[in-house]
C-alpha cells in the first residue's frame, strides 16, 4: 500500500544478477493509474550516466521524462 507523497528515489537497476552472473537486458513497467493528472508528478525519468555493471554506477543528468499515462508501457 502506498500513501500520498510516496516516491521511489533515483536509482540504477542492477545490471548483473548477483548469483547467476546474467546481464539484465530490459525492464518493463506499465502504468495503471487511470486518473493521473500532471500536477501529481511521478514521471519516469531516464538519466544518463555510467553503466550498471557494478554497484557503484553514477547518474549524471535527467535526459527525458515520460508521463505515466494509463496503459502506457
Amino acid at each position: 500500500m502506498y500513501d500520498i507523497g510516496d516516491k521511489l528515489d533515483i536509482h540504477v537497476d542492477a545490471g548483473i544478477h548477483p548469483n547467476l552472473g546474467l546481464k539484465k537486458q530490459v525492464t518493463l513497467g506499465i502504468y495503471l493509474s487511470e486518473n493521473w493528472v500532471e500536477e501529481n508528478g511521478c514521471e519516469l525519468e531516464i538519466w544518463s550516466g555510467e553503466n550498471a555493471v557494478s554497484n557503484d554506477a553514477k547518474l549524471h543528468e535527467c535526459v527525458r521524462k515520460i508521463a505515466p499515462m494509463f496503459n502506457r508501457m
